[in-house]
């Protein structure tokens, strides 16, 4: 009877452990950097972002904007990657690649997830997803565009660059190898034009098949204005009503983020 009791308690205790080492493990090999920039309705997506995040004890996460008048290139204040300049459209790429450099050169991670301040990363279906997500040559999103427009603000000024295929900003997770690439070679990046594009031009020429592979692993994104009986099922929710918005909108767009981190 000893022996069984002991059998059944030495199980318990490796099943406990395995749980323990899986939750810290999956939660620690994601880091989320997030597109940020001051504005009235930035500012209070961001306290909605801070205070959902901080729920996720072993989530690395980062804020990252640009600012001016700073000393240094690069200023890390509390989860805020601080890039020297000024903050344009053009240089969200600029602040995303030195913010990429900090935390590679940072953390140990599987998975960097680049989104923006705006939308709602379902961790625990994020965690779920990547448990079957490939670790190598990774440059995942929900769906991939294929540039076929002209974008003036954002340095598409002719067809150059027309057939790119690209994961679309707000939702680009990226195996550490490929952060590792972008980092170390950064000056093969373009900087004059749209930040997705340029990743995505970057992949397709350095990491030929990282599309092909990755395609079979679609993520899944809601946009909230679609549904707002919002279901848990996605990965992303991304909280914009539409290009033009008026400040209504942005406020129905703080909204859904508050409804979202409070039931996801």
């Amino acid at each position: 009877m000893r022996f069984y009791i002991f059998i059944i308690f030495s199980v318990l205790i490796v099943v406990n452990l395995n749980l323990f080492y899986y939750n810290i493990y999956i939660m620690k090999k994601i880091c989320i950097l997030i597109i940020y920039s001051h504005d009235k309705y930035y500012n209070k997506m961001l306290e909605i972002q801070q205070k959902y995040l901080k729920k996720f004890e072993n989530i690395v996460f980062y804020f990252t904007k640009m600012v001016n008048n700073q000393e240094l290139d690069i200023e890390i204040v509390d989860n805020f990657i601080n890039i020297k300049g000024e903050e344009t459209f053009l240089n969200i790429l600029d602040k995303t690649v030195k913010s990429m450099k900090y935390i590679y050169n940072n953390y140990e991670f599987d998975y960097l997830i680049r989104t923006n301040i705006s939308t709602i990363v379902n961790i625990k279906k994020l965690e779920d997803f990547l448990m079957n997500a490939p670790k190598e040559n990774y440059y995942g999103c929900c769906w991939y565009l294929n540039l076929n427009w002209l974008d003036y603000r954002g340095g598409i000024i002719d067809n150059t660059y027309f057939g790119t295929k690209f994961a679309q900003g707000t939702n680009i997770i990226f195996s550490k190898d490929i952060v590792k690439n972008i980092c170390e070679n950064s000056e093969l990046l373009n900087f004059n034009i749209l930040d997705d594009v340029a990743i995505g031009i970057f992949v397709n020429k350095y990491h030929t098949d990282a599309i092909e592979i990755s395609s079979k692993y679609p993520s899944s994104m809601l946009f909230t204005y679609d549904d707002f009986n919002i279901s848990n099922k996605y990965v992303f929710y991304r909280n914009r009503r539409h290009e033009n918005t008026s400040n209504e909108d942005r406020n129905n767009d703080i909204k859904a983020m508050l409804y979202l981190t409070e039931n996801l």
